[in-house]
């Protein structure tokens, strides 16, 4: 009776220390002047999110809405504060001049447990610098003209696709199409693999990707994870996304990169740089990289390229992983809000055809090529 009473008690005081402390968290902006709006004493303002009654991009909606009259706010989730900037020329200072006060995204991850979600995005510190100022050399015009024809056959495969819709007078899910579509290029530019996406549904690397997107479970963990004690997470082996996702992607990109070590096979792709920079360092090869180099090295206030990044499968799998969870919702979603923007004025439409057919009759072949893109309005 005594044992049971003494437990009793200690849960009580453990369940008040908490709501206390919870309670307490909530005072984080006052002592700052940063206006905040009343939250949830547990789940701050992503109640609904984490109880999977919103999805979270309407959790980060209603957010950035609370106080319209604001330049930024004060947000909680769960017990960690967060500022929402509203003003754009606040995001301009953060996101570019002031870059290198604001690379820290103040994600925790277990990354021994799970390598996957060392991406870029997610480390800190001279870890992120240092793969950063390598990685700068990935991302140049120069890179992605050599990507682009591996692009241009993705959207070679939407064609036959579109014309049966149109002969045959049927709707389609543009949604869906899209997101088969980014799956390919993803899948091509990223993994360096033929998915097949558009051609067949059923395809296993189609299937993997809406595992992720899909599954409301796993996006609200992603939103409770990273804002755990990194106590929590490594004790209790947390994760962003599932064991069986991530062995997916992660042997995938090993056989790959095996693979073409192996047989020395090169193909323009985003695995091609990686595998590149594994071996030589740095991918500074034209004037061109040179200034990207030396633009954002002085955005982040450094003077000197240090090569303290060392570039293993496992972070060559976790940045093909950030390459294919960067680009595949926003490539689906934007494609198919301007297809719908286009289906609704068709002024607009009859405008950028024009502007296209303009631009294709500028080649003698009538191919369409990466120049010519940028040429175009």
């Amino acid at each position: 009776m005594y044992i049971l009473t003494a437990l009793f008690l200690s849960a009580v005081n453990v369940c008040l220390y908490v709501y206390w402390y919870l309670k307490k968290s909530r005072k984080f902006f006052d002592q700052y002047g940063i206006p905040s709006s009343p939250s949830h004493w547990l789940f701050g303002h992503m109640k609904d999110v984490i109880l999977m009654r919103k999805p979270l991009w309407v959790g980060f909606q209603e957010m950035y809405r609370m106080l319209p009259e604001l330049r930024f706010a004060g947000v909680y989730t769960l017990h960690r504060p967060f500022v929402m900037i509203r003003d754009p020329d606040l995001i301009k200072l953060i996101l570019v001049k002031d870059f290198f006060h604001f690379n820290d995204h103040g994600f925790t991850i277990n990354k021994e447990v799970e390598p996957m979600a060392n991406t870029l995005f997610n480390m800190k510190g001279d870890e992120w610098k240092n793969l950063r100022i390598k990685l700068t050399g990935t991302f140049t015009s120069g890179k992605m003209k050599i990507m682009f024809p591996l692009m241009k056959n993705c959207a070679q495969d939407i064609k036959p696709l579109l014309t049966e819709c149109f002969t045959k007078n049927q709707p389609f899910e543009a949604k869906d199409l899209f997101a088969r579509f980014a799956t390919d290029v993803i899948g091509s530019c990223a993994f360096g693999i033929d998915t097949h996406s558009l051609q067949n549904p059923e395809s296993e690397f189609l299937i993997m990707s809406q595992k992720i997107f899909r599954n409301r479970w796993q996006a609200t963990l992603r939103v409770l994870v990273p804002n755990l004690p990194a106590s929590y997470i490594k004790t209790f082996g947390l994760q962003f996304f599932s064991p069986h996702l991530c062995e997916y992607f992660m042997k995938l990109v090993k056989e790959m990169v095996i693979y073409r070590e192996q047989n020395n096979i090169s193909r323009g792709d985003f695995l091609d740089l990686l595998i590149a920079l594994k071996k030589e360092k740095n991918l500074v090869k034209t004037k061109q990289d040179q200034e990207d180099l030396d633009k954002f090295m002085s955005q982040i206030g450094e003077k000197s390229v240090k090569n303290d990044a060392e570039i293993t499968i496992e972070v060559m799998a976790a940045q093909c992983f950030l390459f294919f969870l960067a680009g595949f919702e926003g490539a689906s979603t934007t494609l198919t809000f301007l297809l719908f923007e286009l289906a609704q004025k068709p002024e607009i439409q009859t405008k950028l055809r024009n502007e296209i057919t303009t631009t294709l009759a500028t080649n003698a072949d009538g191919q369409f090529t990466y120049e010519m893109m940028n040429k175009m309005p």
